[in-house]
Order: structure tokens, then C-alpha cells, then sequence
């Protein structure tokens, strides 16, 4: 039983792990990420390792080769990358052997932020992890930053550890979903902007099954407009998506007791159904 605790235990944690989407790449690959603010980007050994000591568990590899990181927002050019390398170690010296830069684009085109190989402005930077964090932003149209990481096949060091956060871009708030619940017989005119939960951004449509008027506010008016799901949509900016939200209307019927109604007994009359 204690084992199967233990294995169920691992199996959750490690989802879990999963979850957060963290970045850690592959020696000597090239690879491309859509990352959100929470995300770390980790060197190819993980969390942990030695700032200043070779072959620590969580050191990176002495691969002997480059290893090119694309990060871009959850929507390509909407947003702007930042990470703020809180950890930053490696085998630099004023002879360079293991260097990193960080590329303002998409791709190797955009100014370079950051360089510590031979000649760079940054050399030498984190040879024992003893240098200032520091932070890099994306200001190019696509929002991405690039990272191309040489390591040396000769000593190695604990790496990188950078926060990331998704600045600007895909800040539409369509608010969270609502509902209206009204009689048949209602005869008042409701505005669905006021049934949206959260805090929604004026300025946006409404679609469903009917035509509302007052534009943004959507005004619902019982015997004009029917029952339905309507949809309230509040454009993206640029490449940012749309974001949208149901108000879910239902008409109830009203109910009816009929009209009034008289009736004269004598005392001696059989028993009558009042309906």
C-alpha cells in the first residue's frame, strides 16, 4: 500500500511539473516556445547545480555545442517577452569558452541585449554566478527574444534560472459569463453588459439569436428578443485574439391563474370544484 501511495504521489507531482509549462532545452537543439508570465527558462540541467563547481547534479552538459531558444508570447506579437535571469552561472572567462546571447527578434536577426562570447559587451559575465541579476525585454513587433547558449565540452556550471513574464498584448477583459432569468410577461428592458460578471471592457458587441440594441450595453427587451445564448466580444488589438463571453437568457413562463371568478351557493348545494 505504501508503495502504491508513493508511486500515486510521484504520478501527480510530476503532472504537476508538467503544468507549468517550465522551459528546459535539449543540448544542441533549436527550439521554439509560446510561454506566459510564471513560466521559468531553465539551462538543459535543470533547477539547481554549482555556481562555481563542475559536474553537479543540475549543472548543464558539456555538450560542445550551441543550443538556440525561441521564446515568443502565447500569441506571436501580442505581448512582450521578459526574463529576469534571478541565477546566471557559467564558464566565462575573458577567453569566452562558454558564452550566451539574447537576440531582440524571432529568429538571429534582432540587436543583441545580452553577449558575454569574446568581444561582447557583457564578457565576462556569471563565471561563479557572483555577477547582479539582470532582466531582458522583447521590443520587436513578433515580442520574442532568442537565446543562442555555447557550451563548452570542458567545464561546466549550475546555469540559468529566468523568470519570465508576458508584458502588454492580450489584455481584452469580456468579463466572466452570466445569465438573465425572466417571466413571459416581463415588461422591462434588461441590459446583458449588467449580467457579465468580472470587470469587461466597454466597447465591444453583442451576437445571439436576436438583435440587442444600446450597443456595448446589449438591452434585452422581453416580447422583442428571444431567449438564447448571447455573445459579448471585445475585439483584439493587432495579433491579440478576440475575447468573449455568454449571457445566457431564459425566459420562464409566466404563470396564470385566470380571472376573477363568482359563484352564489345555498347551504344545501353539493360540494363545487372552485376552479
Amino acid at each position: 500500500m505504501i508503495r502504491f501511495l508513493l508511486f500515486f504521489a510521484l504520478i501527480l507531482f510530476s503532472n504537476f511539473i508538467v503544468a507549468q509549462n517550465d522551459i528546459i532545452p535539449t543540448p544542441c537543439s533549436t527550439s521554439f516556445h509560446n510561454s506566459n508570465t510564471g513560466d521559468i527558462f531553465y539551462d538543459d540541467g535543470g533547477d539547481g547545480g554549482c555556481p562555481c563547481d563542475v559536474d553537479c547534479p543540475g549543472n548543464y552538459q558539456n555538450a560542445g555545442c550551441e543550443t538556440t531558444i525561441t521564446i515568443c508570447p502565447p500569441e506571436v506579437g501580442c505581448g512582450f517577452v521578459s526574463i529576469e535571469f534571478v541565477e546566471f552561472a557559467m564558464y566565462n572567462t575573458p577567453s569566452a569558452f562558454d558564452w550566451f546571447k539574447v537576440y531582440d527578434s524571432i529568429d538571429l536577426t534582432g540587436a543583441l541585449l545580452f553577449d558575454n562570447d569574446l568581444g561582447g559587451p557583457n564578457i565576462p559575465y556569471g563565471t561563479c554566478g557572483d555577477d547582479p541579476p539582470f532582466t531582458v525585454t522583447a521590443t520587436s513587433a513578433t515580442g520574442c527574444l532568442t537565446i543562442v547558449f555555447y557550451a563548452s565540452a570542458v567545464v561546466n556550471r549550475s546555469g540559468w534560472e529566468g523568470l519570465i513574464t508576458v508584458q502588454g498584448g492580450g489584455d481584452q477583459n469580456s468579463g466572466t459569463p452570466g445569465a438573465l432569468d425572466i417571466c413571459s410577461d416581463d415588461t422591462n428592458s434588461y441590459d446583458l453588459f449588467d449580467q457579465l460578471g468580472g470587470t469587461p471592457q466597454t466597447g465591444g458587441t453583442w451576437t445571439g439569436p436576436s438583435v440587442l440594441t444600446n450597443g456595448d450595453q446589449g438591452t434585452f427587451t422581453p416580447g422583442t428578443n428571444i431567449a438564447g445564448t448571447y455573445s459579448y466580444t471585445v475585439p483584439g488589438n493587432g495579433a491579440c485574439p478576440d475575447a468573449s463571453t455568454d449571457v445566457i437568457v431564459t425566459i420562464n413562463p409566466a404563470v396564470d391563474a385566470g380571472t376573477n371568478g363568482a359563484i352564489t351557493l345555498c347551504d344545501d348545494n353539493a360540494a363545487v370544484d372552485l376552479f
